[in-house]
C-alpha cells in the first residue's frame, strides 16, 4: 500500500451551543478541508454521541458550561436566562464519567446540592 498521511477535521459540537456556533465551526471545519485539496476527511462529532477514538484522541475531555461568542452572549441576552459560563474565580461543579482512561471525561454541571 501506499504510505501516505491520513487527516481528519473534527468539530465537536455541544448539546446546549447556539446555531451562530455550530455553523461558525462547520464552516471553519469546511475551510481547513477546502485549503487541504480535500485530503482530510471531515466528521461532526456531537456531545454524548463522542466515539471511543475520540476520547483516545484527546485523553481527557473536560466540558464546560457557557460560552465567549459573540453569539452566545446575544442568545443570553435576548433568552434573559443565566450565563453560567465558566470562571475561574467561580465555583465549578463537574460531573466524572467514564468507564475507564480511555473514555473519562468531566462535564460541568450546576452547582446546586
Amino acid at each position: 500500500g501506499e504510505d501516505r498521511e491520513e487527516y481528519l477535521v473534527g468539530t465537536w459540537l455541544g448539546k446546549q451551543s447556539v446555531e451562530e456556533d455550530r455553523e461558525s465551526a462547520i464552516s471553519m471545519a469546511r475551510k481547513m478541508v477546502e485549503s487541504m485539496k480535500f485530503m482530510p476527511a471531515q466528521a461532526r462529532i456531537y456531545e454524548g454521541k463522542e466515539p471511543i477514538q475520540f476520547f483516545v484522541i484527546m485523553q481527557s475531555f473536560i466540558t464546560f458550561k457557557g460560552g465567549r461568542s459573540d453569539a452566545f452572549k446575544k442568545y443570553i441576552a435576548e433568552n434573559e436566562v443565566p450565563d453560567t459560563t465558566y470562571d475561574a474565580e467561580g465555583v465549578a461543579l463537574f460531573r466524572v464519567q467514564g468507564s475507564g482512561p480511555e473514555n473519562m471525561q468531566a462535564i460541568q454541571i450546576e452547582a446546586v446540592s
